[in-house]
């Protein structure tokens, strides 16, 4: 039998890289485009719901430039927050939605035709029990939702602690016995990488098993520096992600009560743009002419070309914020928190304004708004920061280590 030349892949997914509609997705979808010439990919995941049939034809030909082989399974009965909150218990494993999944992993895993499987985010542990005699690696997304003190916000604000403790706990103790199967792991965030490193000693997760940072990047070319801010009689506040991911929704909450006020009051012309898909009513039940609810958009960038300042005001989950990335590349000074300067390390905090406190980030936000040439200074500042640290091509050399390291050690 003929040696194959490439080593084939098969990454396990909640939804397709297509539309690029949050960070996770960019990643992926960056990572395997670069990478593509070194491996051959295919993917199984969940179906995007409610597409028309042209637009999904259309979205299923682009992935297959990437990936040799698309199996899209349709989620019936599982939203995207019951994944995220709840991936650990029982019903969610053996539902009808991923029982489809498993099938299509399986129609996959034919005897030498899968070297490696990459389950891609937490959500898609359930999964290992369709893969037998293959390695598999995890890319762990965000591992704030193992933390008792910053897990994922319950559907529920008003459910007991017990209640909630209860449930982290069990979430807690499901992810080591998955672990243990694993074969490597990478990391989005260096805070993620840190705390499963200093853990790892609650599971038997070999040693010789590679772990790795694989941080987000961002398209320099994709995302070119704006010579000049735009005119507008607001001055513009920004912030992008989804809402489905719930730290996004902790902290665009925690903006407009406790933040936005204070901003308000010292600049009367500001205006809070709330930018991605899912945002959900208790939001939504904010919009007003100084404060603008979009959903879904096709492309960011418009947005943060028209923004004064970006803010990040996360204070739950870890990962590593794409959405910064971007900002920074195209020119948009940064107010963020401490919880997101984690993932970076004290190296960029020269770049960004790091507010620990409502009332820390509230003074950022109004001294950028009050002050033209030191949003420009930093804006400039951030972008040469990016360009040295944040290149696509350098987290694909780290991923393609790893992957290179579980094939290896199996």
């Amino acid at each position: 039998m003929a040696k194959k030349s490439k080593k084939n892949i098969l990454i396990v997914t909640p939804e397709p890289p297509c539309p690029l509609i949050h960070s996770g997705l960019i990643w992926l979808w960056s990572l395997a485009s670069l990478l593509k010439d070194r491996y051959d990919f295919s993917l199984v995941s969940f179906s995007p719901s409610g597409l028309d049939p042209l637009v999904a034809a259309a979205q299923r030909l682009k992935l297959q430039t990437v990936f040799k082989e698309v199996r899209w399974v349709p989620r019936r009965h599982l939203s995207g927050r019951d994944l995220w909150l709840n991936y650990h218990e029982r019903r969610v494993g053996d539902s009808e939605d991923f029982l489809s999944l498993g099938e299509a992993i399986q129609g996959l895993l034919k005897p030498g035709e899968i070297d490696l499987v990459h389950l891609d985010h937490v959500q898609m542990l359930p999964c290992l029990r369709y893969v037998r005699s293959v390695p598999v690696l995890l890319a762990e997304h965000d591992i704030g939702n193992l933390r008792l003190t910053s897990g994922p916000i319950p559907a529920n604000q008003r459910e007991p602690w017990g209640k909630r403790i209860s449930q982290a706990l069990s979430q807690y103790l499901y992810y080591w016995a998955s672990v243990r199967r694993l074969r490597g792991m990478a990391f989005l965030g260096r805070a993620d990488f840190l705390w499963f490193r200093r853990h790892r000693r609650l599971c038997p997760f070999s040693r010789k098993s590679p772990l790795a940072v694989v941080p987000m990047g961002v398209d320099i070319d994709g995302f070119p520096f704006r010579e000049a801010e735009p005119k507008d009689r607001f001055m513009n506040i920004v912030f992008t992600g989804n809402y489905e991911h719930l730290p996004n929704v902790e902290g665009v909450l925690y903006f407009l009560k406790d933040i936005w006020p204070k901003v308000l009051a010292r600049q009367p012309n500001a205006r809070f743009w709330i930018v991605g898909a899912n945002p959900p009513p208790v939001i939504r039940c904010f919009q007003s002419p100084n404060v603008r609810v979009t959903d879904r958009v096709e492309d960011v960038r418009p947005f943060l070309r028209s923004a004064h300042v970006f803010v990040a005001p996360i204070r739950s989950g870890y990962g590593m914020k794409g959405k910064i990335l971007e900002a920074m590349a195209i020119g948009v000074p940064v107010v963020t928190t401490p919880r997101v300067l984690s993932a970076w390390g004290r190296d960029a905090e020269s770049v960004v304004c790091r507010g620990s406190t409502a009332n820390r980030f509230a003074e950022h936000v109004i001294t950028l708004l009050a002050d033209p040439a030191d949003r420009r200074e930093m804006a400039q500042r951030a972008r040469r920061w990016v360009e040295r640290t944040s290149s696509w091509a350098r987290s694909a050399e780290s991923l393609d280590r790893l992957y290179s390291d579980c094939l290896k050690n199996y």
